[in-house]
């Protein structure tokens, strides 16, 4: 199902890499401008330029490399195991039964980018909306703010009593205040 949209990519990709590697790479005026960019005293495009050829030359000479032929060796283990001798995978399953283990949990990577990173990052992820969201927006912000507001018309509410004398007093005291801390500040 899905092999010939990979055809249909593969196809043209090929072509194209082909046409296109030596003035998209190589060429002195390239066709991606600057954005293929090196510091001159690391310019290692123009030490590849020296020992590019050709897209077919370059497609030879990775036949003599160590990495071309492991991946070779991969693929045709790979077609030995799951296409033409299945039963060896199954026998070597049983007989190196750890050694699947391993293979199968992908050396423990798996395990540890969930223990260390993901639930790493969600217990900082509940941290931080433990401390800022609840308590600190929600605790001291939002609720904080109107439990303040509350107190303080509650306490403001038992000031107004509705009597003169009360008013006419709190403003005589609050006349004296200002006029000590008027009359401290000119010492």
């Amino acid at each position: 199902m899905i092999l010939i949209p990979l055809i249909a990519l593969a196809i043209p990709s090929f072509v194209m890499g082909q046409w296109l590697i030596g003035p998209m790479l190589f060429a002195p005026q390239t066709i991606l401008g600057h954005t293929v960019f090196t510091l001159p005293v690391h310019d290692v495009m123009r030490e590849l330029a020296h020992g590019f050829h050709g897209a077919k030359l370059m497609a030879l000479q990775a036949t003599t490399t160590g990495i071309f032929w492991m991946a070779i060796g991969g693929l045709v283990t790979a077609w030995l195991f799951i296409a033409q001798f299945p039963a060896w995978s199954v026998l070597l399953k049983k007989r190196f039964p750890m050694i699947y283990d391993i293979l199968l949990r992908k050396y423990g990577f798996d395990e540890f980018n969930d223990v260390v990173f993901v639930r790493g990052a969600q217990e900082t992820g509940h941290l931080c909306y433990d401390v800022s969201d609840v308590k600190f927006i929600d605790g001291v912000c939002v609720d904080g703010s109107g439990k303040f507001i509350r107190w303080f018309a509650q306490t403001a509410r038992q000031l107004q009593t509705g009597y003169i004398y009360h008013y006419a007093l709190s403003m005589v005291l609050g006349l004296l205040v200002f006029l000590a801390w008027y009359l401290g500040g000119l010492s």
